[in-house]
């Protein structure tokens, strides 16, 4: 969901109406990302989801990979650029999703989304990284949603040659 200031996004009151419209339809799917209107998209969302005491009921999606610091989504975008701020490096993905965490108002995340590989970090580096965040229960579940196969398979890695093209999706139990 696109909540926030922006071309692409809605005020706080417009994106309320549209998260209330969708649960009454028995939506239960909430997908953001941390550079949707600048961070505001996850703050709206966490605020519907506390305001409503809906949490248990949604499965809870946000996305990272883009670098914020030189988005022009984001505010102070004529900064240079912070070079951790973006892709898909171990240090970018601790970052974001405790920016994420934060602006979300939540301690764990259902789907935690990689919205564009920088096609330079190592897929390994990437796997290991979201495996050890589902280990440490910060997310339930990581995923790439638009990765090519062939991306994976030049890797020549039976890790990288292993996973599916659409998603890779690390699965931990709620005990």
């Amino acid at each position: 969901m696109t909540f926030g200031p922006g071309a692409w996004g809605v005020d706080e009151a417009g994106s309320r109406a549209i998260f209330d419209a969708y649960r009454a339809t028995g939506g239960n799917f909430v997908d953001t990302a941390d550079i949707y209107g600048g961070g505001s998209s996850e703050e709206f969302v966490g605020k519907f989801i506390r305001d409503t005491k809906s949490r248990d009921e949604i499965v809870l999606a946000t996305k990272f990979g883009f670098n914020g610091s030189r988005s022009p989504l984001a505010a102070g975008h004529d900064r240079a650029g912070n070079p951790h701020a973006g892709g898909a490096g171990s240090k970018n993905i601790h970052r974001a999703l405790d920016a994420s965490l934060t602006r979300l108002g939540v301690d764990v995340i259902d789907l935690y989304w990689m919205h564009v590989w920088d096609g330079v970090t190592p897929v390994e580096e990437i796997v290991q990284t979201l495996s050890n965040l589902v280990q440490a229960a910060a997310q339930s579940a990581s995923g790439n949603p638009s990765q090519r196969a062939d991306r994976h398979q030049s890797n020549r890695r039976p890790e990288a040659a292993d996973m599916h093209p659409a998603a890779a999706r690390l699965r931990k139990g709620r005990g």
